[in-house]
């Protein structure tokens, strides 16, 4: 059995993951080489010539959408698009994926597109099933309000849907899934359709059955994939390589800090 890391660590190595994740991820990982290239060009021209010219090809083999895109099929092709509901499921539990700061229109901080893509799958599940729903986030960095606040705000005043449960203490997906689950346990529920994307669904799921739930992935906004033979850069195709690989190397990270 595996037993996973407290929540107290996450805490407290979550900057430093952060601050990780910002120098090797693109493009801060590729122009790092790029820079660092430069500096020892002149005392090792073959090491600094080969260092920037390494850190040219991976930022533009990660600009086109031919490698992007299969990074993240990587990801969310491990979980097809849920088209039958389990007839035991209890509940539907809806991750937190961001969130705008000051909206004028708002009045503060709401929800960003990627939870809003999340919330608007979780209200049509809601509507076809009739299934209680969970939102879960919380406050990144201390924020006044925690992201599920936020999320329930979205669905009761814009898609008229109810909110059941809100969990708005957790600060990653292992959070999530370990405040969740112990939340619905009392109310004596361990199945839930869980909502959030594609690429985001294999470390979800990962962490919501080590937490000990029965998870029905029901995952949402995959990307296309018509592109994906495409060799000319794309601002696009940069972001989605680098979330593809913030997400590889998220479930490594988590798997390396679950013990025997």
């Amino acid at each position: 059995m595996v037993r996973v890391t407290p929540a107290r660590f996450h805490r407290r190595a979550a900057p430093l993951a952060y601050l990780v994740a910002l120098l090797i991820l693109p493009p801060g990982g590729p122009l790092l080489l790029i820079v660092l290239g430069l500096l020892v060009l002149a005392p090792l021209p073959i090491a600094g010539y080969s260092l920037v010219a390494l850190g040219a090809v991976i930022l533009y083999l990660l600009s086109t959408p031919a490698v992007a895109y299969r990074l993240v099929n990587s990801l969310q092709a491990q979980y097809a698009v849920l088209t039958d509901v389990p007839p035991d499921a209890q509940a539907i539990v809806v991750l937190g994926g961001g969130r705008n700061r000051d909206a004028d229109e708002y009045g503060g901080d709401t929800v960003e597109y990627f939870t809003l893509e999340r919330l608007r799958y979780a209200a049509r599940l809601h509507s076809e099933t009739g299934l209680p729903i969970l939102v879960s986030g919380g406050r990144l960095y201390g924020e006044a309000r925690s992201e599920a606040s936020l999320m329930k705000e979205a669905l009761e005043r814009d898609f008229k849907m109810e909110v059941r449960w809100v969990e708005g203490q957790s600060r990653d997906t292992l959070q999530n899934a370990l405040n969740t689950a112990r939340l619905l346990k009392k109310q004596q529920v361990t199945h839930v359709l869980l909502v959030t994307h594609g690429w985001h669904m294999p470390r979800a799921v990962w962490c919501f059955q080590k937490a000990g739930l029965t998870v029905t992935p029901a995952p949402t906004a995959s990307d296309s994939q018509r592109r994906a033979h495409v060799f000319i850069p794309h601002y696009r195709a940069l972001y989605t390589a680098s979330n593809a690989l913030s997400e590889w190397l998220a479930i490594a990270w988590y798997r390396l800090r679950s013990t025997p």
